[in-house]
């Protein structure tokens, strides 16, 4: 009965054990990198767009205004993937997930005028569904980074320096936005 009993004590603790690191581990992932492979992917496909685009669409009309949204749509996957490299903050990263879903959807508005005239490609429309996962999954993983380090504060907030000609110092610092000003300094 003790052998048992030691025994099952003793397999309880390793399981523990092993859990409580793999929830640490877990615990201190860098969620940067996780914005960066998703860009890094988002580059990939927004990139294999174009290459779909040109061979495609040559010669129909909008095409050239479709290859410059994949290309505007590449250059800021690349950017977002530049700034989790950087461990930027949630604040700019926010910003440019929402430039990229911009230049999605219009991206993705064009590729729809373009195949009503010309007919879709499946391949096409595979692709743009893979993108669109991607700038919204990236979009999310922001926000829960913004609300890991920030406490859930979702909204854009705004620096601004204050005036030297109010009398207050150099160090004296105003951060607002989402309907409050917070004064930092004396």
């Amino acid at each position: 009965m003790t052998r048992r009993f030691v025994l099952s004590a003793l397999v309880t603790v390793v399981c523990l054990s092993a859990s409580g690191t793999a929830a640490w581990a877990d615990h201190r992932r860098d969620r940067h990198d996780e914005v960066r492979q998703h860009a890094a992917e988002l580059a990939n496909h927004s990139r294999e767009l174009y290459d779909e685009v040109r061979t495609h669409f040559r010669g129909e009309p909008f095409t050239a205004r479709a290859l410059s949204e994949a290309l505007a749509l590449y250059r800021s996957a690349r950017r977002m993937t530049s700034y989790a490299d950087a461990h930027s903050s949630p604040f700019i990263l926010e910003r440019e997930a929402i430039r990229m879903e911009t230049e999605f959807h219009n991206l993705e508005q064009t590729l729809r005028s373009i195949s009503r005239h010309h007919g879709g490609h499946w391949h096409i429309r595979q692709l743009l569904g893979h993108i669109d996962e991607l700038v919204h999954h990236i979009h999310d993983d922001v926000h829960d980074l913004g609300e890991r380090n920030y406490g859930g504060y979702r909204g854009n907030p705004v620096v601004i320096p204050a005036a030297s000609s109010s009398g207050l110092g150099p160090r004296d610092w105003y951060f607002g936005g989402g309907g409050f000003t917070l004064r930092v300094g004396r």
